[in-house]
């Protein structure tokens, strides 16, 4: 993940309402199927992104 400059075509993840995520519309694709998530790891706190 990085933060990037906004595009028209991102696709925006809202929670009650406010966008909490933009993801590249090209990438929408590959990651129909996996789950972003924060959580601790053997690296400490972290976000995972898990493929399914």
């Amino acid at each position: 993940m990085v933060i990037t400059l906004e595009s028209d075509d991102d696709t925006l993840v809202l929670y009650k309402g406010e966008t909490v995520l933009r993801v590249e519309s090209f990438l929408m694709e590959q990651i129909k199927e996996v789950t972003l998530d924060f959580k601790q790891t053997t690296q400490g706190k972290q976000f995972t992104m898990d493929v399914y």
